[in-house]
Parts: C-alpha cells; structure tokens; sequence
C-alpha cells in the first residue's frame, strides 16, 4: 500500500504512528480525569510482554501484539484500582512512581534481559500493520463517543459529582479507561518491540513522557484524531529539524507554546463536545446507591 515511500519515510511513519496509538491511550486516560505519567511505562510493558512471547514462546506476530496490549491493560487496570482515591497532580506523581519503579524492576530481572535489554524479538512490524492499527484504534474512538460508555466517560471527566448522581461509578469508568489505554500502549508497545527487535528498561522510564504530552497538546487534548496528527506531525518535524544542524527541542518548544497561545484546544478542537455533554446531563437522575458499574440508559 506505501510501496512508493522510500524506506526512510515508511521508518518515519512507523515510528510517528507507534508514538500515535500510544498518544491515543493517554488521551483516553485522561478523557475521564485521571492525570497519568506513565504512558511510557505501559509502552514498555506491551513490549516486553510482546517480545518475551514472541522469543521464549515462539508465539506468532499477531498473538504476541494480543499478549502486549493485554499486558498493558491488565497494569493499567491493576494501576487505577490501587490509585482509585488519588486525582490531580498527587495522581500524577504517583504513576511517575509506578513507571521508574517498573523500570527498576526490568533491570533487575535476568529472565528479561536486565540492564542490557532484551532482544531478538523478530522484526515483522510494517507501515501497512501499524497503519492498520492506528485505523482501527481511530474508529473504535468515533464508534464510542457515540455510546453510553462513551458518553459516562465525557462525564466522569468532566462533572464527576454529576456523574455519580447520574448512577455513573466513576471507579468503574476510571479503572476502564486507564485499561483500553493500556491496551493501546501495550500495543503500542508490542509493534515497537517488533519494529526495533530490543526492549530496554529505559522504555519503560519518563524519558518519552514529555514529548508524548507534547503530541496530545499540539495535536488537540480533546480529539484522538488530535493525537495521532501531534503524534505523526511532530515526529516528521523532528526528522526534518536534523538537517538544520541546530537544536531540535528548542524549536519545538517554541512550536509548543505558539500552539497553547494561539489554540488552548490544539490543532483539531473538538468541536461538538457541549452538544455531547448536553445530551448526558439532560438524562434523568437515579440514586447513586443503585448501581455497581456504570448504569445508564433507560
């Protein structure tokens, strides 16, 4: 399908569009009010999770992507149950905690490689798979904001008291999205494991974490389509940027703060968000006692 790429500019957009679907798994995360720095970890654990199948238990390509999304769901989910009375910027610290004690743990586990990394993990990663998947991640994103799920995540996120008195379990919601984006990650994740054959302890680290915020801010905080083109864009400006012979990451500070300036919302608003928060706030209160999961609809 991108045979009339040269395989410099496929590299480009294999690499923009791993960084997108794991953008598109903090943007679901944050959606419903949870502030996590850990995103780079998830990444980590899909790959490791990936590789170690794909190396250890000879799984196929495809079985093992299964294995590092399920991977980064079930320490996403694991992560927002433990973390559930935590919010803001006390939230924040604590998954930076979480990720740089992960990435302390991978070091010390011989099984994975320890400090050195594990690799070997075959390379069957593709523009054609990851464009496949940052497809189907997109539309999964444009069927759910069309749901009762959908629709109890924009108001957890947003008015989680008012959620609540809707019969909405914010903990339910909270501890769902943190694990679909975990999903994303991991698979995220997974396919870089198969792009670049190693997992190391530092995927597992904060030091990506900035630039993933810096996609989701530039691209749009409220769009997945806003994160993946922050994801995608700024990934081709940076591979531009090298043969400036100049600093790279001032540039892009200054693109930053061009864009916050100039558009809060980012490059792609969204721009139907009211009408959607409408549509749930006009639903008729229950009693918040009722429900043990999320309960809406009539």
């Amino acid at each position: 399908m991108f045979g009339f790429m040269s395989l410099y500019a496929q590299s480009i957009f294999v690499t923009g569009g791993i960084f997108a679907i794991a953008t598109c798994g903090l943007y679901v995360t944050l959606a419903a009010g949870q502030t996590s720095v850990m995103t780079q970890a998830l990444v980590g654990v899909g790959g490791y999770a990936a590789g170690y199948a794909s190396v250890q238990w000879h799984q196929s390509f495809l079985l093992s992507l299964l294995l590092g999304a399920i991977a980064g769901a079930i320490v996403g989910a694991i992560v927002a149950f433990l973390l559930r009375k935590m919010s803001g910027m006390v939230l924040g610290v604590a998954t930076i905690a979480i990720g740089q004690a992960l990435s302390m743990i991978a070091s010390n586990i011989p099984a994975i490689g320890g400090s050195l990394g594990y690799s070997g993990v075959s390379l069957e990663t593709t523009i054609n798979w990851v464009a496949l998947f940052l497809v189907i991640a997109l539309l999964v994103f444009t069927f759910l904001r069309r749901t009762h799920l959908g629709l109890a995540l924009l108001a957890v996120g947003k008015e989680p008291a008012v959620a609540e008195a809707l019969g909405i379990s914010s903990t339910f919601v909270r501890v769902w999205a943190f694990a679909f984006g975990g999903v994303l990650t991991g698979l995220a994740g997974a396919l870089q494991a198969h792009w670049l054959s190693v997992v190391e302890p530092t995927d597992l680290g904060f030091a990506n974490e900035a630039l993933i915020f810096m996609y989701l801010i530039v691209g749009g905080l409220s769009s997945p389509w806003g994160a993946a083109l922050g994801a995608i864009g700024i990934n081709w400006l940076l591979e531009a940027l090298k043969f400036t012979g100049s600093d790279r990451f001032w540039i892009l500070g200054i693109l930053l703060v061009v864009v916050v300036l100039s558009r809060p919302q980012g490059i792609i608003p969204r721009r139907n968000l009211p009408a959607e928060r409408k549509s749930l706030l006009h639903r008729k209160p229950r009693a918040p006692s009722l429900p043990v999961g999320v309960s809406i609809g009539d």
